[in-house]
């Protein structure tokens, strides 16, 4: 009967969280979108189309190398049952060492995109964007956590953060002339204080342990949701990198 009544409780409990957890998640889709929108008409008026076509070229290539981001590992992760402390640290490990290598490519690939989009500015903007990969990868795990436990509550406060920072920086920056760089140092601020607000909220500490049966595990479950990111990304991309070699980076900026 004892049983039966925890079970209970705990049902509802979780019951509870996921109901919150959607209120919180609306919340900050509606912060994101309006952040959005609300940037997008100030820097309209500040930067040319050229501007957002260079990053947007740059950020097309970011997201076809973040198709190997994690593995699928973080989702294997929330799947995960029982204790997970040794799991998340493998986890945080390979997120790591991911990032350092994504980041570092990043730099013999820009300019073949370079060339590709026939624009030499796209080199070094792609480079910094590429330091995304290692900053997210600080705070991807803690971000994982908080989902496993439904806790949308304080996951809201990273997202929040870095829509708020990112609008801020880019607008900023945008009013000081700098151009197609205020978009990109307004996108790895807004990571950045993404990864500090995490830490601050999670007090999980990561440790540096690869534990090689604990990834091969969690490596057979995630590689299944990787093929799937691998179609989605390819497919949801393509038009870009189409309309920006033939139309040009002015004529994609107004495409997206």
């Amino acid at each position: 009967m004892t049983l039966d009544i925890e079970a209970h409780e705990d049902s509802r409990r979780v019951s509870r969280k996921a109901v919150q957890g959607i209120a919180w998640n609306f919340l900050a889709y509606g912060l994101s979108r309006g952040g959005v929108l609300l940037t997008t008409a100030v820097l309209a008026r500040l930067l040319s189309k050229e501007d957002f076509g260079l990053v947007a070229v740059a950020t097309v290539a970011v997201n076809y190398l973040s198709i190997v981001k994690d593995l699928g590992l973080g989702v294997a992760l929330i799947q995960r049952q029982g204790e997970v402390r040794e799991a998340a640290n493998t986890v945080f490990t390979v997120n790591l060492l991911l990032g350092a290598f994504l980041s570092a490519l990043v730099f013999p690939l820009a300019p073949l995109f370079a060339a590709y989009f026939r624009d030499p500015m796209v080199m070094p903007i792609l480079r910094w964007l590429g330091l995304s990969f290692f900053i997210n990868a600080l705070g991807a795990v803690h971000i994982v956590l908080l989902m496993r436990d439904l806790d949308y509550r304080r996951k809201f406060i990273p997202d929040a953060g870095n829509v708020l920072a990112k609008s801020a920086a880019s607008i900023g920056l945008a009013f000081a002339g700098y151009g197609a760089w205020a978009l990109v140092f307004g996108q790895l601020l807004g990571a950045l204080t993404s990864v500090v607000l995490a830490w601050l909220v999670l007090p999980w500490r990561p440790a540096l342990r690869l534990d090689v049966s604990l990834f091969k595990a969690l490596l057979r479950f995630g590689a299944s949701v990787t093929g799937t990111d691998v179609i989605a990304v390819i497919t949801d991309n393509l038009d870009y990198v189409i309309v920006g070699r033939v139309a040009g980076l002015e004529q994609l900026s107004v495409y997206t």
